[in-house]
């Protein structure tokens, strides 16, 4: 389920902000439920700790939705080898502006540490096929599974909210 998307992109040891990266994560105690292979945005860095929008928090037509107004922040007219977000003016609207809500319900902050897996850097031309692929898999500490739909009407909650 989860390999597919690696054929996006190419492996990296590096995180920079504004590119898609997709993971194995496994989250600390204490977190009601995670995302085990997210595919974020990436926002921001400070340390060990990065902020990316984690598209899986949302169903397909929502994750489209979210996709259309990010790439509104891209550096390049179209989206090229070399493109990337620009996340200062991104981070900042989602923040202020409740038409940007779906990006600011789905902004979390990761650890690096916590990262399980080889990183993937997914190639800007292959992101809308990345975010269709459904790659999600979310769990409670305990190791159980919860499903993806569950996930997404919590998630629609609040938005509402």
């Amino acid at each position: 389920m989860a390999t597919n998307i690696k054929t996006y992109g190419v492996q990296t040891a590096r995180m920079l902000s504004g590119n898609m990266y997709f993971y194995r994560y496994s989250a600390e105690d204490g977190n009601e439920f995670y995302d085990a292979f997210p595919l974020i945005f990436m926002l921001r860095k400070r340390g060990n700790i990065f902020e990316g929008i984690n598209f899986h928090y949302l169903n397909l037509t929502r994750r489209r939705e979210l996709f259309d107004q990010v790439i509104k922040f891209m550096d390049t007219p179209t989206i090229e080898e070399n493109s990337r977000i620009l996340v200062k003016s991104y981070r900042k609207i989602i923040m202020m502006s409740r038409s940007y809500i779906l990006g600011k319900i789905t902004l979390h902050r990761y650890k690096r540490s916590n990262i399980t897996s080889r990183i993937t850097r997914i190639s800007p031309e292959n992101w809308s096929d990345a975010i269709s692929s459904p790659s999600e898999r979310f769990l409670i500490p305990n190791g159980g599974i919860l499903s993806s739909s569950r996930i997404w009407r919590k998630t629609f909650q609040r938005i509402r909210d």
